[in-house]
C-alpha cells in the first residue's frame, strides 16, 4: 500500500473516475412531462428522478441540496415561482444552491425571449437527443459538480465579507481536516469551522460546508 501525502488545498483532489460519479450523483429532471429517456438512462447506471412540478414534495429535496444536477424545462413548470416559470426556479436555485448544475431542457428551438434562461443554464440538452450524448452532458456536469474545488469556490463567494489569504488557508485546512474526522466528531468540527468564519445560522453555507465535508470529500479520501 502506498502512503500517499495529505492534501492540503482543494485544488489538489481530481476528479471523479467515472464509476464513482455513477454512484454517487443524483440528478433531477424538472418537465411538466415524463420524458421517454428517463428509464433509458437509469439502466444507463444513472441515480435520476422526474418530478412535473415544483410542488412535488421531490422539490424540497432539490432545494436542500440533495440532488447535484438538475436538467429545466422552460415551461409549463414553477408557474407558482413567477410568470417566467422555469426561468425564475432556475433563479431561485441559483441563489440557495451554488453549486447545482443546471441544464436546460428543451424541446423547443432557440427563442429570444428565453436568452437569459438559456445563458443561466451550465448547458442544454435536447429532449430529442440520443442516449450517448444525453450521457455525455450528464455525466460532464455530474463530475464538475462532485469536486471540492466547485463547493470551496461556492463558500467563498457566498461570504458577505472576504477572508483574509491567512483565514482563507487556515479555514481551507480545517475543511479539509475535518472531512478526515471520524463520523462521530464532525460535527464537533464543523461547529469550530462555523465559529471560526462567524456564520452561525447561515443556512446556505453551513449546507455548503456540511456536503462538503460529509459527501464530497470522503469521495476523495478513500
Amino acid at each position: 500500500m502506498f502512503w500517499q501525502k495529505p492534501k492540503k488545498t482543494m485544488a489538489e483532489f481530481k476528479k471523479l473516475e467515472r464509476p464513482q460519479i455513477l454512484k454517487r450523483g443524483r440528478t433531477l429532471i424538472l418537465d411538466d412531462e415524463e420524458p421517454e429517456i428517463l428509464e433509458p438512462l437509469k439502466q444507463e447506471g444513472l441515480t435520476i428522478d422526474h418530478i412535473a412540478e415544483t410542488t412535488d414534495p421531490r422539490f424540497v429535496f432539490l432545494e436542500q441540496g440533495e440532488y447535484d444536477v438538475l436538467l429545466l424545462d422552460y415551461g409549463d413548470v414553477g408557474k407558482s415561482f413567477g410568470q417566467q416559470q422555469g426561468l425564475d426556479v432556475l433563479i431561485h436555485l441559483r441563489r440557495i444552491i451554488p453549486t447545482l448544475r443546471i441544464v436546460a431542457f428543451t424541446g423547443r428551438t432557440f427563442d429570444a425571449s428565453q436568452a437569459d434562461f438559456f445563458r443561466l443554464c451550465d448547458d442544454v440538452l435536447r429532449k430529442d437527443a440520443g442516449i450517448r450524448e444525453s450521457m455525455e452532458i450528464i455525466e460532464n456536469q455530474l463530475e464538475q459538480a462532485l469536486t471540492p474545488e466547485i463547493f470551496w469556490k461556492a463558500i467563498l463567494d457566498s461570504l458577505e465579507i472576504p477572508l483574509e489569504l491567512s483565514v482563507k488557508n487556515k479555514l481551507e485546512k480545517e475543511i479539509i481536516a475535518a472531512a478526515e474526522e471520524k463520523t462521530e466528531k464532525r460535527e464537533r468540527v464543523l461547529k469550530n469551522i462555523y465559529k471560526m468564519m462567524g456564520i452561525s445560522g447561515s443556512l446556505i453555507l453551513e449546507k455548503l460546508i456540511d456536503k462538503l465535508v460529509t459527501v464530497i470529500l470522503p469521495e476523495f479520501l478513500k
